[in-house]
Parts: C-alpha cells; structure tokens; sequence
C-alpha cells in the first residue's frame, strides 16, 4: 500500500532528498525507534515523504492527498484499535486513556502524533523555501523548538488552533477519499483495510476521534 502511495517515479529534488531520508532512517529503524532522540524517525520521514509526493495540504477544515499517511491515517488505525480491544469502552474515555499516550497509543501514541506534526512543518517548509538545503534548512529551524512546542505549532498552523477543523477535515474522509471535488466511496475499504477495521467510524464516532485529537495536540502531555 505504501509503495501506492509513494510511487517511485522521477522526482525533484525535494522529493529525492526526502526519499534518501526516508530510506536511510527505515534501514536503522531497530537502532533508532524508540531512542531518546526521535521517538520514531522512521514515521516521521515516511509521512513528509507522503506530503511532498502528493501535496501538504494548508486550508485548515480540509485533507489533503498528502495527509493520508499522515494524522488521518493514524486515527483510523487507533480507531481500528478501539473496534477489536475497546471492547464496548466508551469511546470517548477510552481516547482520553490512549490516544497521544507514551507507553499505550494503540496505534497513536505520542510518538505518531509527533512524527506527524513534524512531517507537515518540516515539508510545508520545503515547498515554500525550494532549494538544495531545504531539508537540512528546515529541520534545523524546527528543531529550535522542543517537541511540545512543534505539536502545538502544528495544531496552530495546520489547524488554526481550532478543533473544529479537525472535525470537518477528518469527517470529510468518512464516506472515502476525495480527488479535487470528486469522491470515491469505494476508497472506503482500502481506508478499512490500513486500519485494520471491518467499518469506518460513523459521524459521531469520527467526531469524537477528531475532537479527542484535537485536544491532545492542543495541549500535549
């Protein structure tokens, strides 16, 4: 499915130096995950590879090609968590106890969170200052901040800070992907598919996903 999403065709330079760094940090993922350095290297350079081969999405109540390796695509996943080990949990609760946890994320822990946030700051950097640094240029500007910091301003900038964009966007995938202004519900399996779940969430439950995301990544722990 990743080798869909990330086809490999000729590329600019932003996307081969992205792809390089996606490559080298894989190769080292039993050294590195988990490190005290970068929770998940590994994730992080997969998602900006992601962005940069289909887009970073700016308008803030919407998703991007771009983002579906990203935050969308970890949330159908700790979704898929709740459906085979909630085990009728209150979903909402049971958001509360896993979702953005550091030893229990089931699926989206702390260390997806940031390897999101990070993915879209340090490629939104690259598009918009192109050059044959760029990478290095923009992960050096984004580490000046702690990882906190970077969540929140990922929240901030992806989002306009406002969980009801991460409501709309999120609810938008719901019925399967959209390409410009068509959608194509027959998506929907393959979303089901990547997270491991027999259904989608309805809108309520996306809603709730949405919210408890968004509430994290406004006020990381």
């Amino acid at each position: 499915m990743w080798q869909a999403y990330t086809p490999e065709v000729g590329a600019p330079e932003q996307l081969v130096q992205a792809r390089i760094l996606c490559e080298t940090v894989c190769s080292q993922q039993s050294k590195i995950k988990g490190s005290d350095s970068y929770p998940d290297l590994a994730h992080m350079a997969a998602t900006a590879l992601g962005y940069l081969t289909w887009g970073v999405e700016t308008q803030r109540n919407r998703y991007g090609l771009g983002d579906l390796g990203g935050w969308p695509l970890d949330l159908l996943q700790i979704w898929g968590k709740y459906v085979s080990d909630g085990h009728g949990a209150n979903l909402d609760m049971w958001l509360k106890a896993h979702l953005g946890s550091v030893s229990d994320g089931m699926g989206f822990g702390y260390a997806d969170a940031l390897a999101d946030a990070d993915a879209w700051l340090i490629a939104k950097y690259m598009k918009e200052h192109p050059s044959g640094h760029s990478f290095s240029e923009a992960v050096k500007e984004l580490f000046q901040q702690n990882q906190r910091q970077r969540i929140i301003r990922f929240y901030d900038e992806r989002f306009g800070g406002d969980a009801s964009n991460v409501s709309e966007a999120f609810l938008a995938l719901s019925d399967g992907i959209d390409v410009g202004n068509t959608n194509f519900p027959i998506t929907t399996e393959l979303l089901c598919r990547a997270a491991h779940v027999d259904r989608m969430p309805t809108d309520p439950e996306a809603r709730l996903l949405a919210q408890a995301y968004a509430a994290f990544i406004g006020n990381p722990i």
